[in-house]
């Protein structure tokens, strides 16, 4: 069985005909492993997120997702597969956090009342059972961004994508930000965590791919698990 959930083969893009912000990029993700993605400013990372979900295209090379390469696989279908998590919550303002959370299943033509209460377990264990029927605007930042994890999972994708989730908020909110995607990675999701803090790396001391100058290299933390 392939395990390759990601896979890159001599991947270049940009947004300049003549300049690449990536640049022949190899790089494999399996399933269940959990990278943290690196790089300064304007490196590349939210770009190669979206490359992954297929909202932007490759000027040349391959990119395969779940075995199936993009340039020819229905988007759709792949992106059942994937969550995506922004730096910026993007709550329906005027739904409340339960029904946020259940948004997937409505998009989706699916009756949601089959799934209140798996949203409400999953909202539970993201620490937000107090706060089920408030809306964005009456809850912490914090909790808006638990609420768009919660609300990216609940369709138990096989692939998560995040994108800064923790630029906007202060350490201890990383934190708790950062033990719901390990312990989503420990239930089995793959875990990509595109971040500019090096506190988030050292907190979970978890592998990261960095990207510099166009090109990406894997990083493995040397420390004792």
């Amino acid at each position: 069985m392939n395990n390759e959930i990601i896979k890159f083969e001599n991947v270049s893009f940009g947004y300049n005909e003549n300049i690449n912000l990536l640049n022949n990029i190899n790089f494999t993700v399996l399933k269940g492993e959990f990278f943290f993605l690196t790089g300064v400013s304007g490196s590349g990372k939210t770009s190669l997120i979206k490359l992954i979900y297929l909202e932007q295209t490759q000027k040349r090379g391959n990119i395969f997702i779940f075995g199936k390469n993009t340039r020819n696989a229905p988007k759709e279908d792949l992106r059942k597969k994937i969550g995506v998590v922004l730096q910026k919550p993007l709550l329906i303002e005027h739904l409340n956090i339960l029904e946020n959370t259940l948004l997937p299943f409505k998009i989706a033509g699916v009756d949601t009342a089959k799934n209140i209460q798996e949203a409400v377990e999953l909202l539970n264990w993201v620490g937000l059972k107090n706060v089920l029927h408030k809306y964005p605007r009456e809850i912490s930042i914090g909790e808006q961004h638990r609420a768009s994890i919660a609300r990216a999972v609940i369709k138990k994708p096989s692939l998560i994508l995040a994108d800064e989730p923790t630029g906007n908020v202060d350490q201890e909110t990383s934190n708790k930000i950062n033990n719901l995607f390990l312990a989503l990675n420990k239930l089995g999701t793959t875990v990509i965590f595109a971040t500019h803090k090096m506190q988030d790396i050292q907190y979970l001391k978890m592998p990261y791919l960095n990207i510099s100058n166009g090109k990406i290299e894997k990083i493995v933390p040397n420390v004792n698990r």
